[in-house]
C-alpha cells in the first residue's frame, strides 16, 4: 500500500527542480544520502537538524525530499564520505554507504562532534 508520504515525494516537483539547478550550478550530479526515519521519536533526528549540522561544516546540501521510511538528499561528491561520517557521529541510521569504516571511526566518538573549522579559527 502507499503511503501518503511516498505518493507526495512522488510529485516533488520543485525539490527535483531544486536538484536539477544545484547540479547545473555546482557541475555535479552529487551522492545521494538515505537516512532511515528515527522510529524513537527523538526530536533531534529530523533532516531539518541533519543539514543543519552539515551546514556548521560547510557541506552542501541539496535535492531534498523525504519519504514514509528515508529522508533523502544530496551532497557534493567530494564531500560525500565526509558528510556520512558526521551523520553517523551524529546518531543518523545512514542507509547509502559510501565508507565502510565511517561506522567504526564515529563510534569512537560517541557521539561528539568535531568541531568546526570555523570556530577552530575564532579560538
Amino acid at each position: 500500500m502507499t503511503k501518503p508520504a511516498d505518493l507526495l515525494d512522488a510529485f516533488n516537483f520543485i525539490d527535483r527542480a531544486e536538484w536539477l539547478l544545484s547540479v547545473i550550478r555546482y557541475r555535479d550530479l552529487g551522492r545521494i544520502v538515505r537516512i532511515a526515519h528515527d522510529t524513537t521519536g527523538d526530536k533531534d533526528k529530523t533532516g531539518d537538524k541533519f543539514e543543519a549540522m552539515l551546514k556548521r561544516y560547510r557541506v552542501v546540501v541539496f535535492g531534498r525530499r523525504a519519504t514514509s521510511k528515508q529522508i533523502i538528499f544530496s551532497v557534493k561528491t567530494a564531500q560525500a564520505d565526509w558528510a556520512e561520517y558526521l551523520l553517523q557521529r551524529e546518531g543518523a541510521n545512514v542507509v547509502s554507504l559510501f565508507n565502510r569504516n565511517n561506522a567504526r571511526w564515529a563510534a569512537k566518538h560517541n557521539g561528539i562532534m568535531p568541531t568546526p573549522w570555523d570556530e577552530l579559527k575564532r579560538k
